[in-house]
């Protein structure tokens, strides 16, 4: 199944990161610097922040050199701090065993699942959990249709910014336009169900 994505970016909080050649072929750290000095533009931000911004667009623009997807760079306003982002769309959808290791993977404390923003996808599932690094996190998105799964990946996070980032997160994927064959409901993918039978594994996280 074949769609065209069209994402809509809120300058504000996200950066596209592109995977090709630049346009003019502009060096990675020159155009970086340019997309960060823009944003700390915007908020005000000073020019630590907006070289520790440049750092990390830098880092982002290796990964989707090598990994498939899409990739953008999360500004969260009320922390200035900022987390990749990586979006997947796969022309299958996952068996349980694959579902449960995206969703729920080893982590320090059992991850919490809630039920995501709907899409043109429909309703997903959100994924927090913490790492092995003090103070970082991870969220992760599902959305399942016929045919068709929307993974996301926000990582690594600060855990202070996974609130406001991962707001961002969900709406850009909640104003998604996809183009190309209809979109029918899965019959193996209950959001509510699998947020459920992951509450019992859930315990409070504490500070």
């Amino acid at each position: 199944m074949t769609f065209a994505v069209e994402w809509m970016l809120d300058g504000r909080r996200m950066i596209a990161v592109p995977s090709g050649e630049l346009p003019g072929g502009t060096d990675d750290r020159d155009w970086a610097q340019q997309e960060a000095e823009a944003l700390a533009q915007f908020h005000g931000l000073g020019g630590e922040r907006t070289a520790a911004i440049a750092a990390t667009l830098v880092g982002v623009r290796q990964l989707a050199g090598r990994l498939d997807g899409s990739h953008f760079l999360i500004y969260d306003i009320n922390t200035e701090l900022v987390a990749p982002l990586r979006i997947a769309l796969l022309d299958i959808e996952p068996t349980g065993p694959q579902r449960q290791a995206f969703l729920s993977p080893p982590a320090p404390l059992a991850p919490q699942l809630r039920q995501a923003v709907n899409t043109p996808l429909g309703e997903g599932v959100s994924s927090v959990l913490l790492t092995n690094r003090p103070g970082v996190a991870e969220v992760r998105w599902m959305y399942v249709a016929a045919g068709v799964t929307l993974l996301a990946t926000l990582a690594p996070v600060a855990r202070q910014a996974v609130m406001g980032a991962a707001a961002a997160v969900e709406d850009l994927l909640a104003e998604l336009r996809l183009e190309g064959a209809a979109v029918a409901a899965s019959a193996s993918f209950d959001p509510a169900q699998i947020v459920a039978e992951s509450l019992a594994d859930q315990p409070a996280w504490r500070s």
